[in-house]
């Protein structure tokens, strides 16, 4: 019988491909689309690894499953950082500096460094360390690679900050500063929720797996509602300057035959 705790689990892998697919589908022309696709396809896989084995991996096969999982898990930052990247509009101006750094630069260090992390996960002990006796699926801790991850994620996130607050402030297109504010907000709350399993459920690990998974899920669904409503503003307000045109081309004819 499946665990009430693998259930939210469940619901975040399959919303997240459903996500992924629709947001590919609908605009894969888009930078932003394609990156968000990429984002919620990295949390579909997580979420598939993740419920995999707290269903179906015992004590005998955790040096297998969890590496596997750990692996998979590093598809999430490197997503969410090309999405940051994306709807800050950074994308196409991977040369300006933020806090003092290129973005390019950023960029490509931060995804080094997980790309590197998902490769020594499964082969060694430095990002997880699990105990050659392990009482349950859930006693493992942190190597001494994730250590250094844990003031790596403090600093990615002061430096998505501070590329948000940035972009927000030099542009002057409404539907855009909305957008922005909709993104940050969703990522404030999605950060809170994950520290509120780490700080107050650090003994109940599929309870606290359980909450981080409920917050990605409902992270992804507001992302996608922000992206949906920012390209719709879009649309409109080019149409809008689209019929000012001719309106204003139509009268310009027209005193030009009164005359």
């Amino acid at each position: 019988m499946m665990s009430i705790y693998s259930v939210p689990i469940l619901i975040s892998a399959i919303l997240c491909t459903l996500l992924s697919a629709v947001t590919w589908l609908l605009r894969r022309h888009e930078r932003l689309n394609r990156a968000f696709s990429f984002f919620t396809l990295a949390l579909a896989i997580d979420s598939f690894a993740y419920f995999a084995y707290s269903e179906f991996g015992g004590i005998e096969d955790i040096h297998t499953w969890l590496r596997v999982v750990f692996a998979a898990g590093f598809l999430v930052p490197i997503g969410l950082i090309l999405f940051f990247v994306a709807f800050t509009g950074y994308d196409e101006r991977l040369g300006d500096r933020v806090l003092g750094i290129r973005v390019r630069h950023f960029q490509t260090s931060a995804l080094l460094v997980f790309l590197a992390s998902m490769v020594l996960s499964p082969f060694t002990n430095l990002v997880i360390k699990i105990p050659d006796a392990p009482v349950d699926i859930w006693d493992f801790g942190p190597g001494p690679v994730a250590m250094l991850l844990t003031v790596l994620f403090a600093c990615l996130f002061v430096y998505m900050l501070a590329m948000v607050l940035k972009s927000y402030r030099r542009t002057d297109d409404r539907p855009r500063k909305r957008f922005i504010q909709l993104l940050a907000s969703g990522t404030v709350v999605w950060v809170l929720i994950g520290f509120t399993g780490v700080i107050f459920l650090p003994s109940f690990r599929a309870l606290e797996q359980s909450i981080n998974y409920m917050g990605t899920v409902l992270t992804a669904l507001f992302y996608f509602v922000a992206i949906v409503r920012y390209q719709s503003d879009k649309e409109r307000e080019l149409n809008l300057n689209l019929e000012r045109k001719v309106e204003d081309r139509t009268q310009e004819l027209a005193e030009r035959n009164t005359e």
